[in-house]
């Protein structure tokens, strides 16, 4: 992602994409199963230690078209419980952490969409 540390900066957070573009743009793929899905956005501030910031949006969207694949329920998460507020990439004071690398909250990106 190209962010170093201390502090931990760069230009592939996704605030400084939204900065620079005054939006996010997103795909949804073609191999996605026709339905109803809500999609969830969310910029996290870590500019105050200890304190975290959560902005999220959500979309409902209808999918239409002809793919197959789902993600596997081991890839479907709550809202609002899928990163717990103890999580490293939600606690990380980004100005005097050690940390050369970071890991956004929650689980694992599905990635079949793209297989």
């Amino acid at each position: 992602m190209g962010l170093t540390a201390p502090p931990l900066t760069g230009t592939s957070w996704g605030t400084a994409v939204v900065c620079k573009n005054l939006k996010w743009t997103s795909t949804i793929p073609r191999s996605l199963a026709p339905g109803n899905y809500l999609i969830r956005h969310e910029l996290l501030a870590l500019h105050q230690a200890n304190t975290p910031q959560f902005y999220p949006e959500c979309a409902q969207l209808v999918v239409s078209g002809d793919g197959t694949l789902l993600p596997p329920a081991s890839y479907m998460y709550n809202i609002p419980t899928y990163a717990s507020m103890t999580d490293p990439g939600v606690m990380i004071d980004i100005y005097s952490s050690t940390a050369t690398t970071y890991t956004c909250p929650g689980g694992d990106l599905w990635s079949g969409f793209y297989a």
